[in-house]
């Protein structure tokens, strides 16, 4: 049997935020294979002077942060 970790997440919260819309998002991974992409944005944070802890926002993605995706 295969076991997967799913992450979601929501762009807003209508009542407090006033927007019209919500995106729900969800990405999932098998459950061995989590330290392996933990390590790998650990190594990107790194990389780009993003503290280890810091949420990285993907509605805050500007041109200037392209190279966080390369």
């Amino acid at each position: 049997m295969n076991y997967y970790n799913v992450y979601c997440d929501e762009s807003c919260q209508l009542e407090r935020d006033g927007i019209n819309a919500m995106v729900l998002g969800a990405v999932w991974c098998p459950k061995d294979s989590v330290k392996k992409i933990s390590d790998q944005i650990r190594l990107i944070k790194a990389r780009n002077s993003v503290a280890e802890t810091a949420e990285m926002k993907w509605g805050k993605a500007s041109p200037s942060k392209n190279q966080l995706f390369q």
